[in-house]
């Protein structure tokens, strides 16, 4: 496959989550998606991932729309992920993962505890995610994970 229709399948809305519901029992090639450069360039470079990255009020604007925090941890493959602990640990220790928590946005927004709380509260939906015990395990596994647990149950 050539870099451009890697890039592609970051970029285009769709095209990613097509090819994770192909591949979803598969850690290891979920990892190699999540993990591949010209993927994940393609998908930093969708212009609203883009600027919810850069933009700390952008992006809290969009993760405070319930509507839309809803549809995506509704979406099929994120909830066949959330139950596959070796599929949600690929994920979450890839090059993407690791490009979305350090961008300038995630890391303002996850060192403001009261932003934080407040989000938490004003999303049951995130309370029952972090209660999730794939979710915990993967989470407290890795350092960047354990930063995000603790950020989010207010335990520094």
């Amino acid at each position: 496959m050539k870099q451009k229709e890697m890039m592609a399948i970051g970029y285009k809305k769709g095209f990613l989550s097509k090819v994770i519901g192909t591949i979803i029992n598969d850690p290891k090639a979920l990892k190699a998606i999540f993990d591949n450069e010209y993927i994940v360039k393609g998908f930093l470079s969708r212009d609203i991932v883009k600027k919810s990255l850069s933009d700390p009020n952008y992006l809290e604007m969009v993760i405070s729309d319930k509507t839309r925090l809803s549809n995506f941890l509704n979406n099929e493959n994120v909830k066949a992920i959330l139950n596959n602990q070796k599929a949600l640990e690929a994920i979450a220790t890839s090059k993407m993962i690791s490009e979305i928590i350090n961008s300038p946005a995630v890391s303002k927004f996850l060192q403001d505890q009261q932003k934080v709380n407040s989000f938490v509260q004003n999303n049951p939906e995130i309370s029952n995610l972090i209660s999730n015990p794939n979710v915990l395990q993967v989470l407290s596994k890795n350092p960047q994970g354990a930063q995000i647990l603790s950020s989010i149950t207010g335990n520094k």
